[in-house]
């Protein structure tokens, strides 16, 4: 059933981009020891986001990580993070239960977890060119 809705999602227009921490690197240990979740989170979409090069205003749905008193710090993070690019953009937090793109971002989550975890690549293969992957 995987293998099939990844191929099935060639015949739709999408792009995915995908940030890889690799808890095993020193720098990133080092990292983890000296931030809260909350903190690593934001870092990671933050350096995803600037890698994307964003240019116009977008639509980010994520998954409802952060909780609801955190929400508004985040976003003004990013804000400030990202100045140029999210002035009219929308961000907000969903559960993966209640939104089907976070649904299909999970799917691709595990196919990277199968590759870097258990060097199974066929899941990601099914992709082509649709997806970039990047390295924290």
């Amino acid at each position: 059933m995987v293998l099939y809705l990844l191929k099935k999602s060639n015949e739709i227009n999408y792009k995915i981009c995908t940030i890889v921490f690799n808890k095993k690197k020193h720098k990133n240990k080092v990292f983890l020891k000296n931030h809260n979740q909350y903190h690593v989170y934001s870092q990671l979409i933050f350096t995803l986001l600037n890698n994307i090069n964003l240019e116009t205003d977008f639509i980010l749905t994520l998954d409802r990580f952060i909780s609801p008193i955190n929400d508004d710090n985040f976003k003004k993070a990013m804000i400030k993070e990202l100045e140029k690019t999210v002035r009219n953009s929308k961000i907000h937090h969903s559960n993966s239960e209640k939104w089907k793109g976070i649904q299909f971002a999970d799917l691709i989550a595990w196919s990277c977890f199968q590759k870097f975890e258990r060097n199974k690549t066929k899941y990601l293969e099914k992709l082509k060119n649709k997806h970039e992957i990047f390295h924290f």
